[in-house]
């Protein structure tokens, strides 16, 4: 009879552990026991815990986080032990509160999938589990990957049939959960909101091939330029834009005998994906258009200039930086080839811009 109850105790205590998330060991009670005994053993098998006990549990939150293995006895009246049950391994683990506090972007996009969406806040663990949390429904998001500590990143493809608003949830193993309210909005990619960014820098130029010989570098540019997203047509992460630049050259000689300004106007588009960190997105884009070009033979001599408008092609490469939902910050450099008076002018730039989205 005494072997027969110890199985139904090591039975219960079996369950008990992987299933109930708080930190205590529990056990059905055994009939006739006064007590029980438990034993707690550490990973390098040191005793760490000896003592009796009147109830069916014990308390193990005042362990540090590691591997253990316990047993159990049962305990007569005069405190005697009967058999113990075999060592159990289990596991502490630390329990981690995770926090949300943004996502990068609010819409997504029915029967499209919607990739490379960054979940930022704190305590993200690996092994978490992201829920969409509305109307009903929970939906568990599988395609995620953990970045950092602060970071979560996911792709979802929502069927059309879920469209409204939604909670996102964050589950952290020991079920610790974190609810961010109506994170998202799904709609149809016609109906989804145009994000445009407008921004304008600084710009550094530097002449290759022929022209170097004539004209030092240009410490005299700028550049403006709008973007939007594509999105709403199926172009995740691509960004398409018009852009303007102005870039004055002044002779190598001191004299100053000649000067060479263009003004450009481009269209073209960029791709730009998130990086680690959710305030950052490396981007590369091409573009092209036309250029108006002007050069002075003698400076300040406006009888002596020669003008006209030409083709150009840009490719480029940079870092976005968001300083706030709404500010942003890039730094980029670029080639780009004039097809000048049947020459090429080539010139490698960079130039840091500031702009917003709206």
């Amino acid at each position: 009879m005494k072997s027969k109850l110890i199985m139904i105790l090591v039975f219960f205590i079996s369950v008990s552990l992987y299933s109930a998330p708080e930190r205590r060991l529990t056990w059905e009670p055994v009939t006739a026991a006064w007590g029980y005994n438990i034993e707690i053993r550490d990973s390098r098998n040191n005793i760490v815990i000896d003592t009796a006990v009147t109830e069916t549990f014990f308390v193990v939150s005042h362990l540090e986080p590691g591997a253990y293995s316990f047993r159990v006895s049962t305990l007569n009246i005069l405190k005697q032990k009967g058999e113990s049950t075999p060592w159990i391994d289990f596991v502490i683990e630390k329990l981690y509160i995770p926090e949300l506090k943004s996502v990068s972007n609010r819409q997504l996009l029915s029967s499209l999938s919607n990739k490379n969406i960054v979940v930022t806040g704190r305590n993200l663990k690996p092994g978490c589990r992201l829920l969409l949390r509305g109307n009903g429904k929970e939906i568990e998001i599988t395609d995620i990957t953990v970045d950092s500590d602060n970071e979560v990143m996911f792709s979802f493809k929502p069927d059309s049939s879920l469209k409204g608003k939604y909670d996102l949830v964050i589950i952290n193993r020991g079920d610790a959960e974190a609810v961010l309210k109506d994170a998202f909005d799904i709609v149809e990619p016609e109906a989804a909101e145009t994000i445009c960014y407008a921004g304008a820098g600084y710009s550094v130029s530097i002449p290759f091939g022929i022209w170097s010989d004539y004209y030092a570098f240009s410490y005299t540019g700028v550049t403006a330029f709008f973007q939007f997203s594509g999105r709403n047509y199926g172009f995740d992460n691509n960004l398409f834009e018009v852009k303007l630049d102005a870039v004055r050259y002044s002779n190598v000689d001191s004299l100053k005998k000649s000067t060479l300004s263009y003004a450009s106007l481009g269209t073209g588009s960029g791709y730009y994906y998130p990086v680690i960190v959710n305030s950052l997105e490396i981007f590369f884009k091409l573009m092209g258009g036309v250029v108006y070009t002007s050069v002075t033979l003698d400076e300040n001599v406006t009888d002596k200039k020669v003008s006209s408008v030409d083709l150009y092609s840009m490719a480029g490469a940079g870092v976005r930086a968001y300083l706030s939902e709404s500010v942003f910050a890039d730094s980029a450099c670029n080639w780009k080839t004039i097809f000048y008076a049947g020459e090429f002018l080539h010139e490698a730039g960079i130039s840091l811009s500031c702009g917003i989205s709206f």
